[in-house]
This record gives structure tokens, C-alpha cells and sequence, in this order.
């Protein structure tokens, strides 16, 4: 309604139209943000490691990491 869109059009092409971020890219900015300030005041060197991981992609888990 706010930007007189027709009925059915596609929310991420208003995102793109409008500049607007997904909330669920808000939301994993954020988290990653908490979850690195957290490992930096962590002590323990195999928690600060976990921060070098990449959680986009097709792993869930950081399997190297578990295998060693």
C-alpha cells in the first residue's frame, strides 16, 4: 500500500527497488556480529578459531572442525 505496488508483486523486487535489506539478512548480520563480538573476549584459542568458519554454504556443520 505504501508504494502502490500492484497486488502480487514480488517482495524482494521491492526490496531491490526500494534499497531495503531482507529481514533475514538483518537478522544474520546481526547474530554474526554478536557471535564475533563473543569470541573476542573468549580466551580459550579453539573458540577463537570457530570464528575463521563460514556458515554460507552448503555445510551445516564445520565438520573439519569436529574431525579433529
Amino acid at each position: 500500500m505504501i508504494t502502490n505496488s500492484p497486488r502480487g508483486f514480488r517482495i524482494a523486487q521491492l526490496h531491490e527497488d526500494l534499497g531495503l535489506e531482507s529481514i533475514q539478512s538483518i537478522i544474520i548480520r546481526r547474530i554474526t556480529h554478536l557471535y564475533d563480538r563473543y569470541l573476542q573476549e573468549q580466551p580459550n584459542p579453539l573458540l577463537n578459531a570457530l570464528g575463521n568458519y563460514n556458515i554460507i554454504g552448503p555445510h551445516r556443520r564445520p565438520k573439519a572442525l569436529l574431525a579433529n
